[in-house]
């Protein structure tokens, strides 16, 4: 799996204030949806800034860092590539099968416990087809639950705007696979420390 890709239960969570992309109208939030979203949590995964199980892989020639911890479960470390060119690791250190297994099953285990829970929650909005960012039709959101049924679009910049509020939380629900352009990137406003965005494709 490459870094555009999600991780392996392809589950990932974004905290950062504004994040370019490896990797809608305004829509109102859906208080059931968000109450329930917002009591899961990814247990001894929320340290893994990737976590695959079919392999990692860095492509291109320059300079992808990654903050976290970095795992591959069950395979081993040399299912995770390029490493220390074109990409650097920080703040982390790398776990597999054959490095500190323990620790990776225990994440992956966490890990695809808070994506089933995460997959189960009702939708907000269907926004399949939709494409995200000032690039395309829809360029901000509030927190909620959003659906496509096959892939998701991000082109420019998509604001996700917490409102202000606590423990609000976006999850994007993507029938496969991720999509982003070359200058998509991510603006994150309103936020606090309690709040999270995740996103799950298959």
């Amino acid at each position: 799996m490459t870094l555009d890709e999600l991780s392996a239960g392809k589950l990932s969570v974004l905290k950062t204030a504004r994040v370019g992309m490896l990797a809608f109208a305004i829509v109102s939030l859906c208080c059931p949806s968000t109450m329930s979203a917002s009591a899961i949590t990814l247990g001894s995964a929320q340290s893994f800034a990737v976590l695959g199980g079919a392999g990692v892989t860095i492509g291109g020639t320059c300079c992808t860092v990654v903050s976290g911890n970095l795992g591959d479960d069950p395979l081993d470390l040399s299912s995770i590539t390029g490493f220390p060119a074109p990409g650097s690791l920080v703040n982390g250190s790398f776990y597999a099968s054959d490095q500190l297994p323990l620790i990776a099953e225990q994440a992956r285990a966490d890990e695809n416990t808070a994506y089933n829970a995460l997959a189960a929650l009702p939708s907000t909005a269907n926004e399949s087809g939709v494409v995200l960012g000032t690039g395309g039709t829809v360029s901000t959101l509030l927190p909620g639950v959003y659906t496509f049924s096959s892939s998701a679009q991000i082109d420019d910049t998509l604001t996700l705007n917490f409102n202000g509020e606590s423990n609000a939380v976006f999850v994007f629900q993507i029938g496969t696979t991720l999509t982003t352009g070359s200058s998509a990137a991510i603006d994150v406003t309103g936020t606090n420390s309690t709040d999270f965005i995740y996103w799950l494709a298959r």
